[in-house]
């Protein structure tokens, strides 16, 4: 595993990155949203077969104590990731181990996953390597839920089902977006 890394560099501003955060202080994260979904559509895809080479290792926070190691997944944006969980990590240092997957296709150069079965193995293999051996608690944040809850129930049908799963402000599937897909006003 490796350590936290520290925050890269914004890039330019009229990167695709900047033209985002631009979008979302205007209050247009709407139209930001629907830039990157457009763009994605132009980035190279894995599928369930190439998943392992798009596995990241997960990224540790908290190391020792005897508590179920916690295998965090960040919420599905261009501005999540590991970061969200460094106060928790904190917080457990030597009670339980605790890590963070990170989602394929937000660093430059990586693929996309083609399908949610294709991020899903990518991130139960991130999960089993972060797990090691003893009791494993899936924890999710915001859409990292959804994909906490689809890794756990991979790792069940695989017979290696994890002691809990944790989900934190994550919408139930079928809830829709909870009413914030609201066209920005220009």
């Amino acid at each position: 595993m490796r350590a936290v890394d520290t925050p890269h560099a914004v890039g330019p501003p009229d990167s695709l990155g900047a033209l985002f955060r631009t979008a979302c202080s205007r209050g247009q994260s709407w139209d930001g949203m629907a830039l990157l979904t457009v763009a994605a559509r132009l980035r190279p895809v894995f599928d369930r077969t190439g998943a392992p080479g798009a596995t990241h290792e997960p990224v540790m926070l908290a190391v020792g104590g005897t508590g179920a190691r916690l295998v965090c997944s960040p919420a599905l944006s261009a501005v999540s990731g590991p970061q969200e969980y460094a106060r928790l990590g904190a917080g457990l240092r030597g009670l339980r181990p605790v890590s963070v997957v990170r989602h394929p296709g937000f660093e430059p150069g990586e693929a996309l996953p083609a399908t949610l079965d294709a991020l899903v193995t990518a991130q139960a293999i991130a999960v089993r390597a972060g797990a090691a051996e003893g009791p494993l608690v899936l924890l999710g944040r915001s859409a990292g839920g959804w994909v906490a809850h689809a890794v756990a129930e991979r790792l069940e049908s695989e017979g290696a089902a994890p002691a809990a799963v944790v989900l934190v402000d994550t919408y139930p599937p079928g809830h829709g977006d909870g009413g914030q897909a609201r066209r920005s006003p220009r």
